[in-house]
């Protein structure tokens, strides 16, 4: 049943997203990286970092995360108002 139903739009494409780029990913290489985050349009930032960048430069991964943490909130105020 679940593979029968149809999916609305990619949420990348509507949605707000972000996008750390691992500049030395060895499985996903940084120029598809970037590619596939300019195409979503995603606020995106390089770090020095491999595949498991999370773990190699956390501080990195989690300012991006309170970026985008910030900028939806205030977009749900804006949004209530």
């Amino acid at each position: 049943m679940a593979f029968e139903e149809s999916s609305p739009d990619a949420g990348w494409k509507t949605l707000p997203s972000w996008y750390v780029v691992a500049t030395a990913d060895q499985a996903i290489h940084p120029a598809a990286q970037r590619h596939m985050a300019q195409r979503a349009g995603a606020d995106t930032i390089e770090v020095d970092g491999s595949h498991a960048v999370a773990l190699s430069q956390p501080a990195a991964v989690a300012g991006h995360i309170r970026t985008a943490a910030t900028a939806t909130q205030a977009v749900k105020h804006i949004t209530r108002s």
